[in-house]
């Protein structure tokens, strides 16, 4: 599950080493010093601030910090990297392209598009100072509604309270092309953009019908509301995966495992996304950042 990045923690270390280097700044423990490294990592409820705590944990190593043999943290001396909280990959990439945050996780579709200026940044021009460093876990696409409602397919949508992520998410943006996709204009639903864990009360307390939500498997906001409210995951059926790919570039084929949250007996068929970590760098911050990552083992 995600807890297992922690196994690559140091050889990311590594490469974060060369990117801070190569971006002109130096290095922690200078005269020049950079106390934080901050890591865009969307909302607190999602399965990307989760990892990205797991992350500023593997790389940090404090000032004050014991030495790493004696239990202390192992990560890039004086270095402090944190996970900050945003709304996710677009506001992850538009502010690591203006410099606010030196680095953020990013589904790879919306981050590919940042990077050649296409798709929903077309008219920004292409982000070409972005550097992804690693992939970090595979995201599935959910659709979340109440197990005793009335929806059961993407058809039954129409005319719902359906929360299609929040404004500068990665989730909402696919949200909006699997809608698409289906035949639907998001004013065919009765849309809100909500940030995951505001979306999962609303579910639970009955003013919301359904959310969508991309995360690594198990997302903690779905998790913790299956413990206590019967949900139901809607699958994406293959037509609608053939039309993403003939529409909007090719997407995968993928499944939300049976058993994963509480009362969810049936493996759900969906879209496959992969989460990258990503910097703004050149070209060398790149090949140096690979090249001492490759020196781990």
């Amino acid at each position: 599950m995600l807890s297992e990045l922690r196994l690559s923690g140091r050889c990311l270390a590594f490469a974060v080493v060369a990117v801070l280097a190569l971006l002109g700044r130096a290095a922690p423990g200078t005269a020049q010093e950079m106390p934080f490294f901050r890591i865009g990592a969307a909302a607190t409820a999602g399965s990307f601030f989760e990892i990205g705590g797991v992350l500023a944990s593997a790389i940090s190593k404090p000032a004050d910090s014991p030495p790493c043999a004696q239990g202390g943290s192992c990560g890039v001396p004086g270095l402090v990297a944190v996970a900050q909280a945003t709304k996710g990959s677009v506001d992850n990439l538009q502010m690591i392209a203006s410099d606010q945050i030196e680095s953020g996780i990013a589904q790879s579709d919306v981050a590919s598009w940042a990077y050649t200026g296409t798709g929903i940044f077309a008219g920004e021009g292409p982000i070409k100072k972005l550097r992804a460093i690693a992939t970090l876990f595979p995201e599935r696409l959910h659709l979340v509604v109440r197990a005793a409602g009335p929806i059961q397919t993407l058809a039954d949508l129409r005319g719902r309270r359906i929360s299609l992520g929040q404004i500068g998410s990665g989730t909402l943006v696919d949200a909006r092309i699997v809608l698409a996709a289906s035949g639907f204009a998001e004013s065919d639903l009765s849309p809100e953009y909500l940030r995951s864990g505001t979306a999962a009360a609303n579910l639970a307390e009955g003013t919301l019908e359904g959310f969508f939500l991309i995360g690594g498997v198990p997302i903690p906001a779905i998790r913790a509301l299956a413990g206590t409210t019967a949900i139901r995951l809607i699958p994406i059926p293959d037509d609608v995966l053939t039309t993403l790919h003939e529409k909007f570039g090719p997407y995968d084929r993928a499944e939300i495992p049976a058993d994963i949250y509480p009362g969810v007996s049936v493996a759900t068929p969906t879209v496959g996304f992969h989460a990258l970590w990503v910097v703004s760098a050149n070209a060398s911050v790149v090949e140096r950042g690979y090249a001492a990552s490759s020196r781990c083992t």
